[in-house]
Protein backbone atom coordinates (compact mmCIF):
# COMPACT_ATOMS: atom_id res chain seq x y z
CA UNK A 1 0.00 0.00 0.00
CA UNK A 2 1.71 3.17 -0.82
CA UNK A 3 -1.12 4.98 0.63
CA UNK A 4 0.63 5.71 3.94
CA UNK A 5 0.42 9.27 5.92
CA UNK A 6 3.70 11.18 6.21
CA UNK A 7 5.14 14.02 8.26
CA UNK A 8 7.73 15.92 6.41
CA UNK A 9 10.25 15.43 8.95
CA UNK A 10 13.91 16.40 7.39
CA UNK A 11 15.69 13.45 9.79
CA UNK A 12 17.65 10.93 7.97
CA UNK A 13 16.03 7.88 9.24
CA UNK A 14 16.67 5.24 6.29
CA UNK A 15 18.93 3.74 8.03
CA UNK A 16 16.17 1.18 10.19
CA UNK A 17 15.45 0.42 6.51
CA UNK A 18 17.02 -2.50 4.93
CA UNK A 19 18.32 -0.98 1.35
CA UNK A 20 20.57 -3.29 -0.11
CA UNK A 21 17.91 -3.89 -3.02
CA UNK A 22 17.81 -2.16 -6.58
CA UNK A 23 18.31 1.51 -5.42
CA UNK A 24 21.86 1.12 -5.35
CA UNK A 25 21.99 -0.37 -8.85
CA UNK A 26 20.16 3.08 -10.36
CA UNK A 27 21.91 6.21 -11.88
CA UNK A 28 23.09 8.68 -9.02
CA UNK A 29 20.87 11.73 -9.02
CA UNK A 30 21.32 15.02 -7.66
CA UNK A 31 18.46 15.46 -5.23
CA UNK A 32 19.38 19.15 -4.05
CA UNK A 33 19.94 21.02 -7.31
CA UNK A 34 16.98 21.71 -9.63
CA UNK A 35 16.64 20.48 -12.60
CA UNK A 36 16.35 23.46 -14.65
CA UNK A 37 18.65 25.64 -13.52
CA UNK A 38 20.99 23.28 -11.01
CA UNK A 39 20.25 25.96 -8.17
CA UNK A 40 19.55 24.85 -4.64
CA UNK A 41 15.73 22.93 -4.91
CA UNK A 42 12.47 25.57 -4.06
CA UNK A 43 10.12 25.46 -1.56
CA UNK A 44 6.70 26.00 -1.21
CA UNK A 45 4.86 27.57 2.00
CA UNK A 46 1.52 26.31 2.46
CA UNK A 47 -0.55 27.12 6.03
CA UNK A 48 3.16 27.68 7.61
CA UNK A 49 4.86 25.19 6.66
CA UNK A 50 7.79 24.35 4.15
CA UNK A 51 7.77 21.58 1.81
CA UNK A 52 10.55 20.91 -1.31
CA UNK A 53 9.25 21.68 -4.86
CA UNK A 54 9.42 18.29 -6.89
CA UNK A 55 11.73 18.78 -9.81
CA UNK A 56 11.18 16.93 -13.01
CA UNK A 57 13.52 14.53 -11.92
CA UNK A 58 11.77 13.97 -8.70
CA UNK A 59 8.46 13.44 -10.38
CA UNK A 60 10.24 10.80 -13.36
CA UNK A 61 11.80 9.18 -10.53
CA UNK A 62 8.81 8.41 -8.18
CA UNK A 63 6.75 7.59 -11.44
CA UNK A 64 9.02 5.29 -13.39
CA UNK A 65 11.50 3.70 -10.94
CA UNK A 66 9.03 3.87 -7.74
CA UNK A 67 5.20 3.59 -8.12
CA UNK A 68 5.09 2.74 -11.75
CA UNK A 69 1.98 5.26 -12.58
CA UNK A 70 1.05 8.89 -12.88
CA UNK A 71 1.13 11.97 -9.97
CA UNK A 72 0.63 15.21 -9.14
CA UNK A 73 2.75 16.19 -6.65
CA UNK A 74 2.98 19.55 -4.90
CA UNK A 75 5.73 18.63 -3.01
CA UNK A 76 8.57 15.86 -2.03
CA UNK A 77 9.90 14.86 1.47
CA UNK A 78 13.40 13.36 2.62
CA UNK A 79 15.73 11.45 0.28
CA UNK A 80 17.26 8.05 1.06
CA UNK A 81 21.00 7.67 0.78
CA UNK A 82 20.61 7.41 -3.07
CA UNK A 83 19.03 10.47 -3.51
CA UNK A 84 15.63 9.00 -4.05
CA UNK A 85 12.53 10.39 -2.87
CA UNK A 86 10.96 8.45 -0.02
CA UNK A 87 7.77 10.08 -0.20
CA UNK A 88 5.50 13.05 -1.72
CA UNK A 89 3.06 15.11 -0.97
CA UNK A 90 -0.09 14.47 -4.05
CA UNK A 91 -2.37 17.48 -4.54
CA UNK A 92 -6.03 16.68 -3.83
CA UNK A 93 -7.61 17.88 -7.30
CA UNK A 94 -4.73 18.17 -9.69
CA UNK A 95 -5.18 14.03 -10.54
CA UNK A 96 -7.97 12.09 -12.53
CA UNK A 97 -9.79 11.73 -9.76
CA UNK A 98 -10.20 13.68 -6.04
CA UNK A 99 -7.63 11.67 -3.32
CA UNK A 100 -7.94 12.01 -0.07
CA UNK A 101 -4.11 10.34 0.98
CA UNK A 102 -2.27 13.92 0.99
CA UNK A 103 1.26 12.38 1.66
CA UNK A 104 2.38 9.14 0.45
CA UNK A 105 5.39 6.73 0.62
CA UNK A 106 6.97 6.37 -2.56
CA UNK A 107 10.12 4.67 -1.41
CA UNK A 108 9.29 0.85 -1.92
CA UNK A 109 11.49 -0.49 0.97
CA UNK A 110 9.73 2.05 2.85
CA UNK A 111 6.07 1.18 2.13
CA UNK A 112 7.36 -2.23 2.46
CA UNK A 113 8.28 -1.97 5.80
CA UNK A 114 5.46 -0.06 6.40
CA UNK A 115 3.40 -2.71 5.43
CA UNK A 116 4.81 -5.26 7.30
CA UNK A 117 4.52 -3.26 10.79
CA UNK A 118 1.08 -2.77 9.87
CA UNK A 119 0.70 -6.37 9.41
CA UNK A 120 1.83 -6.77 12.35
CA UNK A 121 -0.22 -5.19 14.63
CA UNK A 122 1.18 -1.37 14.23
CA UNK A 123 -1.95 0.25 13.23
CA UNK A 124 -4.17 -0.64 16.44
CA UNK A 125 -0.71 -0.06 18.72
CA UNK A 126 -0.43 3.50 17.75
CA UNK A 127 -4.25 3.62 18.17
CA UNK A 128 -3.78 2.03 21.48
CA UNK A 129 -1.06 4.67 22.42
CA UNK A 130 -2.93 7.45 21.44
CA UNK A 131 -5.90 6.58 23.55
CA UNK A 132 -3.77 5.88 26.34
CA UNK A 133 -1.89 9.04 26.20
CA UNK A 134 -3.24 12.36 26.45
CA UNK A 135 0.20 14.53 25.30
CA UNK A 136 0.28 11.77 22.49
CA UNK A 137 -3.36 12.62 21.56
CA UNK A 138 -3.64 16.15 21.18
CA UNK A 139 -0.08 15.66 18.88
CA UNK A 140 -2.18 13.34 16.71
CA UNK A 141 -4.84 15.92 16.75
CA UNK A 142 -2.64 18.69 15.55
CA UNK A 143 -1.26 16.77 13.04
CA UNK A 144 -4.95 16.14 11.88
CA UNK A 145 -5.53 19.74 11.63
CA UNK A 146 -1.89 21.13 10.35
CA UNK A 147 -2.86 18.54 7.47
CA UNK A 148 -6.59 19.86 7.15
CA UNK A 149 -5.25 23.13 6.79
CA UNK A 150 -3.08 22.50 4.57
CA UNK A 151 -5.52 20.44 2.15
CA UNK A 152 -7.63 23.59 2.09
CA UNK A 153 -5.35 25.80 1.09
CA UNK A 154 -4.42 23.48 -1.54
CA UNK A 155 -8.23 23.40 -3.16
CA UNK A 156 -8.51 26.70 -2.38
CA UNK A 157 -6.02 27.84 -4.62
CA UNK A 158 -6.44 25.17 -7.16
CA UNK A 159 -7.46 26.23 -10.78
CA UNK A 160 -8.28 23.93 -12.80
CA UNK A 161 -6.02 24.07 -16.32
CA UNK A 162 -7.85 25.56 -19.15
CA UNK A 163 -10.59 27.06 -16.83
Amino acid sequence: NNGHNINNNNSNNDDDVNDTTDARQLPPLSPLLDDKNQSPLSSISLSNETFQKPTRRDIQCVEERQLNHKIHPFAMGQRCRHGFPQAFGVHPLAGPKITSGMFRLSCPLLVKAVDEWETEGGIREMSDAVRGNATLALSYEAANRRTARIRRELVEGYRRPGA
